[in-house]
């Protein structure tokens, strides 16, 4: 698997999987398996996610993470993607949602994208996955939107995730993680 920390040029067509992807969840799973699904000889899978939560580089407030990165690297591998980009977010933060679709398609050479029902890009987190559909299509880019994967009957969320760790429910956060969740750490 290749690992970029920025926008490369990519010359072999891609079908790029877009997300934070915190926790590699078995609905981020979903998003990714759909762009692998899409890989032909001629066509590489990638992810394209970030160093750090897009949250904190909007807010300045920073969440727990699932995952770190180099685990996270290690889930994007064992779902078969041949291409990761972990970028910095605040070098697209400011993109417009047609700047952001131009770079999918003259930088990373997207034939496809896919999603999660929920994403949202462009300058401000203004655009949703319709307009990223709408764009996409007059690009020639594939475009899939994954809905919401479900766990005995609620949505899997890295946020529910989270809540579950903090309250002690371990087993529910592995049901929706599709692992065992575990710290790693300097013991004191």
């Amino acid at each position: 698997m290749q690992i970029f920390e920025s926008l490369k040029k990519t010359e072999s067509k891609t079908s790029v999987a877009l997300g934070f992807f915190d926790g590699v969840h078995n609905g981020h799973k979903e998003v990714i398996k759909t762009a692998v699904s899409k890989k032909k000889d001629d066509v590489k899978s990638a992810v394209l996610t970030f160093k750090d939560s897009p949250q904190f580089a909007l807010t300045g407030i920073k969440k727990p993470l699932l995952l770190t990165n180099e685990d996270k690297l290690k889930l994007f591998e064992e779902c078969g993607v041949d291409i990761v980009y972990c970028i910095d977010f605040n070098d697209i933060k400011n993109m417009s949602a047609n700047e952001f679709v131009d770079t999918l398609c003259e930088t990373l050479n997207a034939t496809s994208v896919t999603t999660g029902f929920n994403y949202h890009f462009g300058k401000g987190g203004k655009s949703d996955a319709t307009e990223l559909k709408n764009l996409c299509d007059i690009k020639g880019i594939e475009c899939y939107t994954c809905p919401a994967v479900t766990h005995k009957g609620e949505n899997i969320s890295s946020t529910k995730i989270r809540e579950y760790i903090i309250n002690g429910n371990i087993e529910k956060a592995n049901e929706m993680l599709g692992y065992n969740f575990s710290l790693k750490g300097t013991v004191m």
